[in-house]
């Protein structure tokens, strides 16, 4: 028998949020903005990956430039 794989934990929008005192089968779901428990399909699944996180924090938060520190580091 396969081994079935949790989706939710390999999600884009899965945020475990251990500062909340969550198991490890319960997390937060950006998409449903609710309180969620891991399940093996979900119509919001998207795979996360390197390019798609930073995709989805630019969505968040814009673009974040780097500042230049001068060399006393003010």
């Amino acid at each position: 028998m396969a081994k079935k794989k949790n989706l939710c934990r390999s999600c884009l929008y899965w945020d475990q949020r251990p500062e909340e005192g969550m198991t490890g089968d319960m997390g937060y779901c950006r998409q449903k903005e609710n309180i969620v428990t891991t399940t093996i399909k979900c119509k919001f699944y998207r795979k996360l990956t390197a390019k798609s996180r930073e995709s989805l924090y630019r969505d968040l938060y814009g673009e974040i430039e780097d500042e230049e520190v001068d060399e006393e580091g003010d």
